[in-house]
C-alpha cells in the first residue's frame, strides 16, 4: 500500500515482482519466490534477503558463493549482520543456544572468520538450490521466526554443513516490518514458532523453559535494542491477559504442529501454475 511495488516496476525493469495479495508470513512468501526463480532461472544458488538489509560491500555475493564452493556438502552460508549504528546485529547460533551470538556487541572484528556453525541468521543467507526439492526450504508453519534456525538444523541432521562467513557483512535494520504492527501480533507468532522449534530439535527441558520465559514476557519485556540491564529498561504489558491467552494458544499450536512439516517446494510449483495461466512474468 506504500507504492513500493509500482516504484520497483517502474525503476527496475529487470526485476521480477511477485506482489502477493496479502501477508502470508516470511516463510511462505519466500517459498513462492524461490519456486518462481528455480523454474524460470534454474540457478545453482539462491539468496534469501530481508527487505531491511543494506548492502555495503561490492563483492559480498561472490564471497558467499566462494564459501559454498569449498564443499558440495555445504548447504547454507550466512554472514555477519550489523546494526545501523555499527554494533553487531548478530553472527551465528552456537550448539545449544537460540541467542544470536554477538547481538549488540561492539564490532571489533571478533566474529570476522569462517566456521561451521549450528545455524545462521535468516536476514541474509545463501542456499544450494539442488538440495531444496529433497530437503525443503523454509517451513511455512513458521509465520514470524525462527524459520532460519529450523532450516539449518534440518539440513545438518541430513548430513549437510552450515557455514558462517564473518568476512562478509551487511547492515540489518532489524524488525523494520514488525515495528509497524502491534507487539501482541509479534508475541503471538514468535512464541508459537519458538515452541515448535524447541519441540522439534531440542530436549524437552528447553520447551518447558520457553513456556516459563513466555509467561514472564506476558508481563514484562526489555526495551528493544538496549543492551544495558536495569529496572527502568523494562516494559510492563497491561494487556497481559491477552498475552497469556496467546501463550496458551501457541502451546496448543506447537504441540499440534511440531511433527507436521509443510515445506515441499514442488507444491508451490503446482500452486502457482494452477492459479496463474502465465507463470513466466508472473505479477499478482
Amino acid at each position: 500500500t506504500d507504492g513500493s511495488v509500482e516504484f520497483v516496476k517502474k525503476n527496475f525493469k529487470k526485476v521480477d515482482v511477485l506482489a502477493l495479495d496479502k501477508n502470508y508470513g516470511f516463510s511462505k512468501e519466500s517459498n513462492i519466490g524461490v519456486a518462481y526463480c528455480i523454474k524460470r532461472y534454474k540457478p545453482k544458488y539462491l539468496v534469501i534477503l530481508n527487505n531491511d538489509i543494506v548492502i555495503i560491500e561490492k563483492n559480498w555475493l561472490s564471497k558467499l558463493v566462494k564459501s559454498a564452493e569449498v564443499d558440495q556438502k555445504i548447504a547454507i552460508v550466512g554472514c555477519k549482520t550489523l546494526q545501523p549504528d555499527g554494533r553487531l546485529d548478530g553472527a551465528y547460533y552456537d550448539v545449544i543456544s537460540t541467542k544470536h551470538l554477538g547481538f549488540l556487541e561492539e564490532d571489533k572484528t571478533q566474529y570476522s572468520f569462517e566456521k561451521d556453525v549450528m545455524a545462521i541468521g535468516g536476514a541474509c543467507f545463501l542456499i544450494r538450490t539442488n538440495l531444496i526439492k529433497n530437503y525443503g526450504l523454509l517451513d511455512e508453519i513458521f509465520f514470524y521466526g525462527p524459520d532460519d534456525i529450523d532450516i539449518c538444523l534440518r539440513y545438518k541432521k541430513n548430513g549437510f554443513r552450515v557455514v558462517y562467513n564473518g568476512n562478509v557483512q551487511v547492515i540489518h535494520i532489524g524488525g523494520f516490518s514488525h515495528k509497524k504492527v502491534k507487539s501482541i501480533f509479534v508475541f503471538k507468532f514468535l512464541r508459537r514458532g519458538r515452541l515448535i522449534l524447541f519441540l522439534r530439535h531440542y530436549p524437552k527441558s528447553f520447551f518447558i523453559k520457553e513456556v516459563l520465559d513466555g509467561l514472564l514476557r506476558c508481563f514484562i519485556t526489555r526495551r528493544e535494542l538496549i543492551s544495558k540491564k536495569y529496572f527502568g529498561n523494562l516494559i510492563f504489558h497491561y494487556d497481559f491477559l491477552l498475552r497469556i491467552f496467546y501463550l496458551l494458544w501457541s502451546i496448543k499450536e506447537a504441540l499440534l504442529w511440531h511433527n507436521k512439516y509443510s515445506y515441499s517446494i514442488e507444491r508451490w510449483y503446482s500452486f502457482l501454475e494452477e492459479k496463474y495461466e502465465n507463470f513466466d512474468g508472473l505479477s499478482i
